[in-house]
């Protein structure tokens, strides 16, 4: 496992603990917003670690440029899919829910609500955790909660 800095080695454990769950993963880091690497996982050498980190950074940047100008909300992740890899590059920033409408209303009830329905619809049952998240998310927008990026 390659660390970046000192400050960073909590995160190493997470993302080797995270390449051994996901069937198929090989590699992870870790990068600040402005696209140095921070932390790695097991088996990356520091030279590709700084290749990814730069590419990972560049498609970051060019995703939320087509976001802000395609007026697309928040940007969760960027997919590139290649002949035998995809890339997923997800950014780890603050983000909260807010509900602009109704500012007092508990945002854990209404999560667990949607979670409920959710759970109950059968076509959604054996469906993957992807499409399980995304009418959850899909719930929580008809209830009148957005995804806002903290300054």
């Amino acid at each position: 496992m390659t660390q970046a800095s000192d400050g960073t080695k909590s995160l190493g454990w997470l993302l080797d603990d995270l390449v051994d769950r996901v069937p198929s993963a090989k590699q992870a880091v870790v990068l600040s917003v402005d696209g140095l690497l921070m932390a790695t996982s097991h088996g990356v050498d520091r030279d590709d670690a700084e290749h990814m980190s730069a590419i990972a950074a560049g498609f970051q940047s060019l995703a939320r440029g087509a976001s802000r100008h395609f007026q697309g909300g928040p940007l969760r992740q960027t997919i590139v899919e290649m002949e035998s890899v995809f890339l997923f590059v997800t950014a780890c920033s603050s983000v909260e829910w807010v509900n602009p409408s109704n500012p007092g209303v508990d945002y854990a009830q209404d999560y667990n609500q949607c979670e409920s329905d959710t759970s109950r619809d059968p076509k959604l049952q054996r469906g993957n955790r992807y499409l399980l998240a995304q009418s959850i998310e899909r719930c929580m927008a008809k209830k009148g909660w957005v995804m806002v990026e903290k300054p």
